[in-house]
């Protein structure tokens, strides 16, 4: 159709693409679910709101390592550390496919179960986040990007931010690098 209209679904993306502010959409998830009643309250939505860049420090032991080294899917406990707030037996294992995968003395993809190992735990109200260690995307926007453009077409997607993530940082092997950060939103399929 010669020249477009402004109502075509192109329109919407175009707008929430354009309406970032300094490499970062500021826009809180559509229509969150209702908690039921005597259900946990749901995740709070600042940890993917508000542009910050947060630092995770994750230490495991020497015995959680091999674990890994030898078995990458099976959890291990960790400390994650986030500021002063200290996360303890957080549940650990590596993520990743054929492409993304990467061995822990690598860059790998993590997935942290804060309530794995200690079932009332919570890191901003979330049970399970995701790091991705977004070795195919040198831009580290690919996963953002494309999670804003279902959520304006109103399709659910997970939630991405930013994270800085210390892998053992303390120790000759430590690791440092830039990761996004995803969980499963609400009504999400898959979560």
């Amino acid at each position: 159709m010669a020249g477009g209209s402004s109502s075509t679904p192109w329109a919407g993306l175009l707008a929430a693409w354009l309406g970032w502010n300094a490499g970062f959409a500021r826009v809180a998830p559509a229509n969150p679910p209702a908690a039921s009643e005597g259900s946990p309250p749901a995740p709070a939505p600042e940890l993917f709101t508000t542009g910050q860049v947060r630092c995770l420090r994750i230490e495991l032991s020497a015995d959680a390592l091999q674990s890994l080294r030898d078995a990458p899917r099976v959890y291990v406990r960790a400390l994650v550390r986030e500021g002063d707030r200290a996360y303890p037996d957080t549940g650990l294992h590596l993520k990743g496919r054929s492409g993304s995968f990467r061995s822990v003395a690598e860059k790998p993809g993590l997935t942290l179960s804060f309530d794995r190992f200690s079932p009332s735990q919570r890191f901003h109200g979330h049970t399970k986040i995701h790091l991705n260690n977004s070795v195919e995307d040198p831009s580290y926007l690919n996963e953002y990007l494309g999670a804003e453009l279902f959520r304006v077409a109103g399709v659910p997607a997970p939630r991405v931010t930013h994270a800085l993530v210390e892998l053992n940082p303390n120790t000759s092997a430590g690791r440092t690098g830039a990761f996004t950060r995803t969980t499963l939103a609400a009504g999400h399929p898959g979560g």
